[in-house]
């Protein structure tokens, strides 16, 4: 075993592992799996260069420029792992959604067992996440199942690029994750822009929250609670009508031009408003709105409730 680890260290038997592997990969999966270059230093550093996932018919899936890993495994045998950091630059994802399956199933399939295991005495691997440095990334999101098209952000059709993010403080316990988000920004093909998302976030499998949270968009600010309450994460295809909103606002600044992007019946009512303080509820197509204070100039103000 000792001479495996230090064996690992150099550059020609990473080099020959890496290409066994993933010429292997690729006959199982029916896909061109390539990866140029792997650096592994036992129990505390993975990078890996121009890694790469193309089907058969050109597509690619996955493809990553440069992945650093910062690992703690000096207790890998007690079935504990910690991911001290993980840095993605330069990364596309090809996300393809169809009616029972997308283009991903053939790999979870392949790494997830095929049958239920039998209960086991043995200790759960315990993995610990630190965080995550995400850098001008792309992800494209398209739902065969549910296409439709309309100005705006087309959450069926969705490519994002220059994606970046400092997320750490990653907690998962039961079904939610929660972690704290930093400066993430990015760019959608619709021309949505996102400036800096900042905030305590939480996620589970039916609702969203982010606290303490800074938003800047193309035109507008949102500072202080946003959360997201769905049946299921598709329900972000009808976001105007699946998806509730609740939101408690303060001091922020809001242009119809970026509503329009997640509503475009709004393009024909535009309007810039300084938003002191509001509370939010229900769907964007029936939403209710208490205790609303409104600075549309320097001397009109209006407070108000509306349904």
């Amino acid at each position: 075993v000792l001479f495996a680890v230090v064996s690992l260290q150099f550059v020609a038997v990473q080099t020959y592992l890496t290409k066994r592997v993933t010429h292997f990969l690729g006959k199982e999966l029916n896909a061109n799996i390539t990866l140029d270059r792997i650096y592994f230093k036992p129990f505390s550093t993975l990078t890996l260069h121009n890694f790469a996932v193309v089907e058969m018919n050109g597509d690619t899936t996955i493809f990553s420029k440069k992945l650093d890993a910062n690992l703690n495994l000096l207790d890998v045998f007690k079935n504990k792992v910690t991911v001290e950091k993980i840095s993605l630059n330069g990364a596309y994802v090809n996300y393809q959604i169809y009616k029972d399956s997308s283009n991903f199933t053939k790999y979870i399939a392949y790494f997830s067992p095929a049958q239920p295991q039998p209960p086991s005495q043995k200790k759960k691997l315990d993995l610990k996440l630190g965080t995550i440095e995400l850098i001008n990334n792309t992800l494209k999101v398209q739902n065969h199942a549910n296409a439709y098209s309309h100005p705006g952000i087309n959450f069926s059709d969705l490519y994002i690029t220059e994606l970046s993010a400092h997320v750490d403080n990653i907690q998962t316990v039961s079904t939610k994750t929660s972690a704290h988000i930093s400066k993430l920004s990015l760019k959608e093909k619709s021309g949505f822009i996102l400036r800096e998302l900042t905030t305590k976030a939480s996620f589970d499998k039916q609702e969203m929250k982010f606290e303490e949270l800074l938003i800047h968009t193309n035109q507008s600010t949102l500072r202080d609670y946003v959360a997201f309450a769905y049946q299921d994460i598709k329900d972000f295809t009808s976001f105007l009508t699946d998806v509730n909103i609740t939101a408690d606002l303060s001091d922020s600044y809001v242009d119809s031009r970026d509503i329009e992007y997640f509503a475009p019946s709004m393009r024909t009512v535009q309007f810039v408003t300084t938003m002191k303080r509001a509370q939010l509820t229900g769907t964007v197509a029936d939403i209710k709105a208490q205790h609303v204070e409104l600075q549309t100039g320097k001397e009109t103000h209006l407070i108000s409730n509306f349904t």
